[in-house]
């Protein structure tokens, strides 16, 4: 965490970065969903915790709060090579990405404007597969304990109010992660680490899935 936090000091700008969906918003991904420890950054075989990290960033600039690590400011001063917890960093190729995420689905988007919830695997086998700029946008909520997809939160959720959201944050262990790996010509470009702001709006939780 020192480390990540010698760059934040040397004037990095974390931007928060995710995929964006056209209007036509597919359903959200069901799972398995990724445990909260794969949204964890890695380098040199040690994992850097993702909240401990943000909480650090934030206190760098306390009025407007970090909620994301970007790989690729990171990756600027070598000599670190930081990746996902199974191994895949900037450089990767669309093909590895695929092999360590096989089952898992996500929010896929590409510079076409299309908008799909597969698996990477799936996607690539598709007529809409194409080597452009595209984005797999992963996410993971916690509630007491349990791991949930994007899919079953919006439906745990749908109808809760705002003292249910408060009650979730300060009782509940109430976490969202998620993880954009953006590709470029069949690599990856950046990939963003995020933990959600979870505001409450009618009819679910304001947050991109």
């Amino acid at each position: 965490m020192k480390k990540l936090l010698l760059l934040a000091a040397l004037g990095l700008l974390l931007a928060c970065v995710s995929c964006a969906a056209p209007m036509d918003t597919p359903p959200a991904p069901h799972g398995p969903a990724l445990e909260a420890g794969e949204y964890d950054i890695y380098a040199d075989g040690s994992a850097f915790n993702l909240e401990e990290d943000l909480a650090s960033f934030s206190t760098l600039q306390p009025d407007e709060p970090i909620t994301s690590i970007n790989l690729r400011m990171i990756d600027s001063v070598p000599p670190m090579e930081h990746t996902t917890k199974r191994g895949i960093g900037i450089g990767s190729a669309i093909e590895d990405v695929a092999q360590a995420y096989p089952d898992e689905e996500a929010r896929i988007s590409t510079d076409s404007e299309t908008s799909i919830c597969s698996t990477l695997v799936e996607f690539m086998q598709s007529e809409e597969y194409d080597s452009g700029t595209l984005c797999v946008d992963y996410h993971t909520f916690v509630l007491d304990g349990e791991t949930l997809s994007a899919a079953e939160w919006l439906e745990l959720t749908q109808d809760w109010d705002e003292e249910q959201y408060q009650k979730a944050l300060q009782w509940r262990g109430l976490r969202g992660y998620g993880m954009a790996i953006w590709f470029s010509d069949g690599s990856v470009m950046d990939i963003v680490f995020s933990m959600d702001e979870f505001l409450p709006v009618q009819g679910g939780a304001d947050i991109a899935v």
